[in-house]
């Protein structure tokens, strides 16, 4: 069920009585399975805009948004890594299996950046349009991430076919390791340590050497 905190992120900054929670998301989904959102909307969190993160131990599969709005999600500093923050963020507790996030859809969503308060003060946030990390078959269709400094990051972990189209540019950013130890012919990945663009082939990983 979607998460509400208890510390508003959008409240006073000078009353003890609404205080802040630093890394308050508008969603927080820890253990969820076939649940369907739309039209819904979150705005001026402190954290992430939508959050399904897992644990070794969860289950994260066929969670759907159609048509939603994260807004001005993440107070985060974007010339900060360590105050990153994402208009949606999934991670999954293992690459694959049960304790992945698998079958996560985002049909025509819209992630917009902005200042961290409504009086216009503050840090601009989120960095990320979209944070996906550790996942099977996520898919983003449609949509637009407006003033974010990266529309997408993968993440250290892996990800296993996912798909992204048409979202703003239209860039899809590979991932940065192979995405699973039994990937299917023609999924890719950069290999960063060879330089290399490796594409699976005849159950094989072969390199591209890029000039």
């Amino acid at each position: 069920m979607p998460y509400r905190q208890t510390a508003e992120p959008g409240g006073n900054y000078g009353s003890p009585l609404s205080p802040l929670n630093p890394a308050a998301p508008g969603i927080k989904l820890e253990t969820a399975q076939f649940i369907s959102f739309t039209n819904c909307y979150t705005d001026a969190n402190a954290g992430n805009g939508v959050e399904i993160v897992g644990t070794s131990a969860s289950q994260l599969n066929n969670l759907y948004f159609t048509g939603c709005i994260f807004n001005r999600d993440g107070a985060g500093d974007q010339a900060t890594p360590l105050d990153a923050f994402a208009g949606v963020k999934v991670k999954g507790g293992a690459p694959t299996g049960s304790a992945g996030a698998n079958l996560m859809k985002f049909s025509n969503c819209l992630v917009v950046t902005g200042k961290a308060d409504d009086a216009g003060g503050g840090l601009a946030g989120p960095k990320y349009g979209v944070w996906f990390e550790n996942t099977e078959y996520f898919q983003w269709a449609g949509g637009r991430t407006e003033g974010v400094t990266a529309d997408y990051y993968v993440g250290a972990g892996g990800n296993y076919r996912p798909s992204i189209v048409d979202v703003q540019d239209g860039i899809f950013t590979l991932p940065l390791r192979v995405p699973v130890a039994a990937a299917g012919d023609g999924m890719a990945y950069f290999d960063q340590a060879t330089n290399k663009l490796m594409i699976r082939s005849g159950s094989t990983w072969k390199g591209v050497t890029l000039t």
